[in-house]
């Protein structure tokens, strides 16, 4: 984690505050108004800040202090920590992993972690990016996408199989699948079929399976 948190240091000295990432509204979506919910690596508090417009109770960890003192000057719950290792208060309605089980080296012991945190009813949100869409093919055949993650930073795509393997390791099973891109889904059928072949990102429900 600390080599993680090496590495994301000078990227959130220049991040925060930034317009807000597309895939945060999706994610917010997926969680019932009024949740107890723990946001892990929650940036600059995107996530944390649409949560709260809610009305649900949102805290957030990061590995990255200067991601964590920006969340608090604007006046969100996070603290600095790594998520494998940290005690929480109580379990969650909901844990997001939002653009994390992509970085990190693995990632499931994250779904493993966030599986113990929830209440017997509780969900786990994550959003990485699509490697089933047509962009991420396109791409990996051009040699723009490595075959396997590397250190720092593992960046990771996901198809839903995949995730699904992931999810069975972690006592998960995913819910909910919604690949998506900030192309709209409504118009002309030529619209509507650029998005689905640019639908690089998705959002997923995780449920535990007992």
């Amino acid at each position: 984690m600390k080599t993680l948190a090496r590495a994301w240091k000078p990227y959130w000295q220049k991040r925060g505050g930034k317009a807000e990432w597309p895939w945060i509204r999706f994610v917010a979506a997926c969680v019932p108004t009024g949740s107890r919910v723990l946001d892990v690596g929650c940036g600059d508090g995107q996530l944390l800040a649409a949560l709260g417009r809610k009305g649900c109770r949102a805290e957030g960890i990061d590995v990255v202090h200067e991601a964590v003192a920006y969340c608090k000057r604007r006046g969100l719950r996070a603290r600095a920590g790594d998520f494998l290792t940290a005690r929480f208060a109580g379990s969650y309605d909901a844990v997001a992993l939002s653009e994390v089980l992509a970085f990190v080296p693995e990632p499931e012991r994250f779904l493993r972690r966030a599986r113990q945190l929830l209440k017997a009813d509780g969900i786990v949100v994550v959003s990485a990016g699509n490697a089933g869409s047509v962009w991420s093919r396109i791409a990996r055949a051009r040699g723009k996408l490595p075959p396997e993650p590397e250190p720092p930073l593992y960046y990771r795509r996901f198809t839903q199989a995949r995730l699904e393997r992931l999810a069975e390791s972690g006592g998960l099973r995913v819910a909910k699948w919604n690949s998506f891109s900030w192309w709209p889904r409504q118009g002309p059928r030529k619209v509507r079929l650029a998005h689905a072949l640019r639908a690089r990102h998705f959002v997923a429900v995780l449920e535990p399976t007992e």
